[in-house]
């Protein structure tokens, strides 16, 4: 696992490469694979703007096919993800910037794998968390799919088993994938990182 602090104008963002070992990626992708019978069940709204959905592609919640937070260890994603709440992997980024300073508090995640297929996107949108920890996986060769901060113009290629951490009040968009097959050729599991706010809020 290689961890890059990037500076880009005001936007402080983390890279983090070969985040799983060959083996935890191979299965990581075959339940992404398993995910994939469920999408259409499970398949949440996106940001709307204007009444209209931004995203053309599908995705899952892990909570919703598990049953709820009791579930969640069922889940070779969610288990193998946890390492993100390490202080191994924090210790590297918390003082990267002035956002990610807070980052060794955060305790809570909800996530998403989302599936991609030809000239599927996500326009601009913002999360609803602290930070958004997006990791990209390649189920086919395709063309285009960037992870892209319009703000400041900084385009991420999706390279598989790479993590990008970002503030999730920034916004950001997944560029048109190009597939000349039928089906799902990118998919990325999307961690919203935040607080256990009954924990945190609650207790006097």
């Amino acid at each position: 696992m290689e961890i890059e602090l990037k500076t880009v104008d005001k936007l402080d963002y983390v890279l983090v490469k070969n985040l799983y070992l060959p083996e935890e990626l191979l299965l990581i992708k075959t339940e992404i694979k398993q995910l994939q019978q469920h999408v259409d069940n499970h398949n949440p709204l996106s940001a709307v703007h204007n009444g209209e959905s931004l995203r053309k592609g599908k995705g899952i919640f892990i909570q919703d096919v598990t049953g709820g937070p009791r579930g969640l260890n069922s889940s070779v994603i969610h288990r193998l993800s946890r390492k993100i709440f390490s202080e191994f992997f924090y210790r590297d980024i918390r003082n990267h910037g002035y956002m990610f300073g807070v980052f060794e508090d955060l305790d809570d995640d909800y996530t998403i794998v989302s599936y991609y297929g030809n000239e599927d996107y996500y326009k601009p949108h913002t999360d609803s968390a602290i930070f958004t920890a997006v990791t990209f996986i390649t189920l086919d060769e395709f063309e285009g799919g960037e992870l892209e901060f319009p703000q400041f113009n900084e385009v991420i290629k999706p390279v598989e088993n790479t993590m990008v951490i970002f503030p999730s009040a920034v916004r950001h968009q997944v560029n048109p994938v190009k597939y000349d097959k039928e089906g799902f050729c990118r998919a990325s599991i999307a961690n919203f990182i935040d607080y256990k706010i009954q924990v945190k809020y609650m207790k006097r």
